[in-house]
């Protein structure tokens, strides 16, 4: 079995925290924009066109 030094520990939870807050922003912050600027615009209105006149 492998064992970790105390300091080897200190640096492996601190990358992995990195890591993981990294794509924690990237979630959160940046797919959402880009979302936004790509043109989804989710569940589309209705438009004038699209009404059926009697």
């Amino acid at each position: 079995m492998y064992f970790l030094t105390s300091k080897m520990a200190r640096v492996r939870n601190l990358s992995v925290s990195v890591a993981n807050g990294a794509i924690s922003l990237v979630i959160l912050l940046i797919a959402p924009m880009g979302l936004g600027s790509s043109g989804f615009k989710g569940i589309s209105k209705s438009n004038e066109k699209d009404k059926l006149i009697i």
